[in-house]
């Protein structure tokens, strides 16, 4: 190696390393624990340990058309007063008692920590409004060994929701990936799944929103791989939360959703309608205000 390739060499690393210490600088201003460690064994160790499971909707099985809400992001946070946890509850209770829907899906960080306390407290408040309720894993979820709350609460993390109409699928990206087991459970039920209509629900997006916004999934192949299968296998519709931040895009037939969170602390909170019937895929979108909703 010569004196050039030395200089050019050492050139690269220099720049290499400013740009890993201004990563870092950025990482820490908008708060480091939206990055979680990228580990494809952690998400497999949970499907080994706790292999997907599918329900059956009872009452919707032959139903020529049914509903659901999804929101994301709830964070209840047990430090906070109660009157303080949930507050978007209420509008979206009123919401559903003028408007009512089949069952409810939680999208992920439906806890802040991750301990018993606020696993259980975010359960109850859902479960008062009287409707089946579905969850899925996020990555606040995890926190200070909340995978064991899991677990005692909702067994599995990765589940597909199956009637005649519809396969929801609810999937765990909660450590940023689906991870190979999980991504080849998908492919395999997806060839043999003879729904009319197929809609995920996940709570990292899958992709990022811009070039400045670092939390969509991690690993971008993984990415391509399974917006291509969604692709082959028709799926209509993709429910994500996880960035706070609300955005809508459709990518070569499919519609990618981001839900801002629903969390106590949080703007233009909003949660999704979504309805289905033998005429196709509906979503509505319920922005939630001082004074109640406005769709």
């Amino acid at each position: 190696m010569d004196v050039h390739e030395v200089s050019a060499f050492a050139e690269l690393w220099r720049i290499s390393l400013k740009h890993f210490m201004l990563f870092g600088f950025f990482c820490v201003l908008i708060g480091c624990h939206h990055f979680v460690p990228v580990e494809d064994f952690d998400v497999n160790a949970r499907m080994t340990l706790l292999p997907p499971v599918e329900i059956k909707l009872d009452g919707l099985q032959s139903a020529k058309s049914l509903s659901f809400v999804f929101f994301a992001d709830m964070q209840v946070d047990a430090r906070l007063r109660e009157d303080l946890r949930t507050p978007s509850l209420n509008p979206l209770r009123a919401y559903l008692e003028k408007k009512p829907v089949d069952f409810i899906v939680s999208g992920g960080d439906n806890t802040e920590n991750g301990v018993e306390a606020e696993y259980n407290y975010i359960h109850e408040e859902v479960e008062s409004f009287g409707l089946p309720a579905y969850w899925v894993l996020g990555n606040h979820d995890l926190f200070n060994g909340g995978w064991n709350q899991w677990q005692k609460k909702y067994g599995t993390a990765t589940r597909v929701l199956k009637t005649d109409l519809l396969s929801l699928y609810l999937l765990d990206n909660a450590s940023g990936t689906i991870g190979e087991t999980q991504r080849t459970w998908l492919a395999q039920q997806l060839k043999q799944d003879k729904a009319r209509y197929k809609i995920m629900a996940m709570h990292f997006p899958l992709f990022s929103g811009n070039h400045f916004e670092l939390d969509g999934q991690p690993h971008m192949r993984e990415a391509q791989t399974l917006a291509k299968l969604f692709e082959e296998h028709g799926v209509s519709l993709v429910l994500m939360g996880h960035s706070h931040i609300f955005r809508t895009s459709k990518i070569n037939g499919i519609d990618y959703v981001v839900l801002s969170a629903l969390k106590e602390n949080s703007p233009n909170k909003a949660f999704a309608r979504v309805d289905v019937s033998e005429k196709g895929v509906k979503s509505t979108f319920v922005k939630i205000t001082i004074d109640g909703y406005l769709e």
